[in-house]
């Protein structure tokens, strides 16, 4: 059965006036082209909606395109992109973190678990492996370089992390961080999931 493609669309951005297929099309067809953290942070921001349409995207979406995909092997990319992605991930690196963890062979964490402090207020914790009582944190820059936009200077920004993993801890819970540099580098990573005790499943190889 022949695919009824639609013709493109007109859209403007910065100034500019651009020819675009529509955007579930461009997701589909950029997935299975992609290594496999950045494919999942693809679909972890079109299923959260951070695109310019501004709607949540589903597998629904997807599928009604899904014979423009080339191949079995881009088929099977695909699926595996989509059954690792979760709209709670709130940026790349979150996503990249995520699809390490699950690489590296540990227990799926949940993600941006909600913890009531003792003073009441509440903490978003990016990934949580309750039953060993460890809170995961992935480090970006941007949280420190846009303090300005928060009325911050970016050492309040630094003093305010520290304030709340203090905070989560006194919760009884051990707190791990890592940045972008962990994930260029998963033995890095691996390293700091070891070593706090995070729950595995299996041993992978890093050769």
């Amino acid at each position: 059965m022949e695919l009824d493609v639609p013709e493109l669309s007109l859209v403007s951005t910065e100034g500019m006036t651009l020819r675009s297929e529509p955007l579930t099309l461009a997701v589909l067809d950029t997935i299975h082209r992609l290594p496999q953290p950045a494919a999942v942070a693809l679909i972890d921001a079109f299923r959260a909606g951070r695109h310019r349409l501004r709607s949540a995207g589903t597998e629904e979406d997807l599928h009604r395109w899904a014979e423009v995909l080339p191949s079995m092997r881009a088929r099977s990319r695909t699926r595996r992109a989509w059954d690792l992605s979760d709209a709670r991930a709130e940026n790349p690196g979150e996503s990249f973190s995520r699809v390490l963890i699950h690489q590296l062979g540990y227990d799926p964490p949940d993600l941006q678990t909600k913890l009531t402090l003792h003073d009441g207020t509440i903490a978003y914790v990016d990934f949580m492996w309750d039953s060993a009582g460890i809170a995961g944190e992935f480090d970006g820059d941007q949280k420190y370089l846009k303090a300005a936009s928060f009325g911050m200077t970016a050492q309040e920004a630094v003093l305010k992390e520290k304030k709340r993993e203090d905070a989560i801890r006194r919760l009884g819970y051990r707190v791990i961080r890592w940045d972008w540099s962990s994930l260029q580098d998963p033995r890095r990573l691996d390293r700091i999931l070891n070593e706090a005790g995070v729950p595995r499943r299996r041993c992978a190889s890093l050769a």
